[in-house]
């Protein structure tokens, strides 16, 4: 039996899809993986090219991964497919899980939650000649009104799941008007840093419940929804796995919530582990709660390059009245002033434009970021109210004017205000200047000499002052090798990382990798 699952994100680093690809390749399903991450709805050569392969393929059922970002073109797509073939077509994903309401509207089914059993099972039904109304954690429009299935019970033991390389068995790409093979090369070309990042994630869960993350809804579909981890010795071999494949590698990047959420004697063999039989640069995400020196120091001896440790807010009333992010200020400070001491590239992010922030909690976040030690890397989120989300729930009752539509926000384009261009000034001048510049606004933020003053902070910074910052970031994550700086100079020169990082507030693809 043939199977045709498809990804609609703007890169090939999904994780998630290739994973279900991987299980029924192991299971003894024909899968195939079609990238669209350039989709064009009005282009009907490349529509035209996407029913071509897809008739040719011959699927016995279609698969879309979708988060919000993506659900336009999973719309689009599958329109478009439904007129032209009769083939039963299944999202799954974040925003099916979250939101089934409006995705079964075009959807024949969707998945709801874990899929790694549902695929299996969906290809049996089909197989045995049953029904897809028989198989658990599928949903679907009956009579105007949802029908949900009850979700299979979570995977406790995830040392059973499949090494998931970067480039698939079976994978091909639409691009330029047809689909091709995907390829060792045309996977580099495709990719960020020529494909040089192996990814993964060895856990479920998270052990927070922001009120503006789907790990709050997950809480409420599964109740015994928990963190999970797979074994250290697993996740090593999955990396080994990982680095062995014919394609360059630059780092390693563990994309758990929290790896430091882990029992200290955990982390000690995962490190011990990885230094003994990786022995290449990684990074990791982790938050101020979780991170002390002696794990720090661990990580670091084991080839750590940077961490990414949530921020979203300097202002400690929002941090826990709104985001339910119960970090002090003093807590957080003093963990950037522990990292500052190795040499790893510290990566915070902020979240901006939310209703509930006054001027004064967010001065008091650009204060927090000009405390910060320099130089680090962080980004400008603008706050999406996702379906499902405590905080939409919450926005939806006290605020509702502020409700957008999360399928069509970009959450990288922050709104152009002069709060907002302070927070980015302060991840690049001294705490001085950004008080003095602090003063500037409170006095006349709508003065023309407050608009030139501003304006010439940010081109001097974004011109002169943040090349230079990123070039000691690069020798940073080095560990101050200059021999390695050079060597690894030519790779991480990719200009697609302007449209991801949005330095100049100017792109709305921002997802491209």
């Amino acid at each position: 039996m043939r199977v045709l699952l498809v990804s609609l994100q703007k890169n090939l680093n999904i994780l998630g899809l290739k994973l279900l690809h991987q299980i029924l390749l192991e299971n003894g399903y024909e899968s195939g993986l079609l990238y669209i991450n350039r989709f064009q709805p009005d282009n009907h050569q490349m529509l035209e090219a996407l029913e071509r392969f897809v008739q040719e393929y011959n699927p016995a059922w279609i698969g879309i991964s979708l988060t919000a970002s993506e659900f336009s073109s999973a719309r689009d797509v599958t329109i478009y497919l439904k007129q032209k073939l009769d083939i039963p077509i299944i999202w799954g994903g974040v925003q099916p899980t979250a939101d089934p309401t409006r995705c079964t509207k075009y959807a024949d089914f969707v998945c709801i939650g874990e899929a790694e059993k549902t695929v299996i099972d969906i290809c049996n039904a089909i197989k045995d000649g049953k029904s897809l109304k028989t198989v658990n954690n599928m949903a679907w429009m009956e009579d105007g009104k949802v029908i949900q299935n009850p979700l299979n019970p979570l995977i406790q033991d995830l040392n059973q799941l499949p090494y998931v390389p970067r480039l698939a068995k079976n994978a091909y790409i639409l691009f330029k008007d047809k689909v091709h093979v995907l390829d060792r090369k045309l996977y580099m070309k495709y990719s960020a840093f020529r494909g040089g990042i192996y990814r993964l994630v060895s856990s479920r869960g998270c052990p927070f419940r922001c009120s503006y993350c789907l790990n709050s809804f997950f809480d409420k579909l599964y109740p015994d929804w928990s963190l999970r981890w797979a074994s250290p010795e697993h996740i090593i071999d999955e990396i080994c796995a990982g680095a062995s494949e014919d394609l360059p590698l630059l780092f390693i990047s563990m994309q758990d919530d929290n790896l430091f959420a882990q029992k200290k004697e955990t982390i000690e063999k995962l490190f011990s582990l990885y230094k003994e039989k990786v022995d290449k640069p990684f990074i990791i995400l982790s938050t101020p709660n979780f991170i002390t020196e002696d794990k720090l120091k661990l990580a670091v001896d084991a080839g750590l390059s940077a961490i990414h440790i949530g921020l979203q807010s300097g202002c400690e009333r929002v941090s826990h009245e709104i985001y339910n992010r119960k970090i002090k200020k003093e807590q957080f400070l003093n963990v950037t002033k522990i990292v500052n001491k190795y040499p790893v590239v510290p990566y915070y992010d902020i979240i901006c434009d939310n209703p509930y922030e006054t001027e004064e909690d967010e001065l008091e976040t650009i204060r927090t970021l000009a405390e910060i030690p320099k130089p680090y890397f962080f980004l400008l989120f603008s706050l999406t109210l996702y379906e499902g989300t405590d905080l939409r729930e919450r926005v939806k009752k006290e605020m509702p004017e502020f409700l957008h539509d999360d399928t069509e926000k970009d959450f990288l384009i922050t709104s152009p205000t002069k709060i907002n261009l302070l927070k980015h000034l302060a991840t690049i001048y001294p705490s001085g200047i950004i008080e003095f510049l602090i003063k500037q606004y409170q006095r006349n933020p709508n003065a023309y000499s407050t608009h030139i003053l501003f304006y010439f902070f940010k081109y001097i910074g974004f011109f002169l002052i943040k090349p230079v910052l990123l070039l000691w970031i690069l020798l940073k994550f080095n560990h101050y090798s200059v021999f390695r700086f050079i060597q690894t100079l030519p790779h991480f020169i990719d200009f697609r990382v302007v449209n991801l990082f949005n330095f100049f507030h100017t792109s709305h693809d921002t997802t491209v990798e």
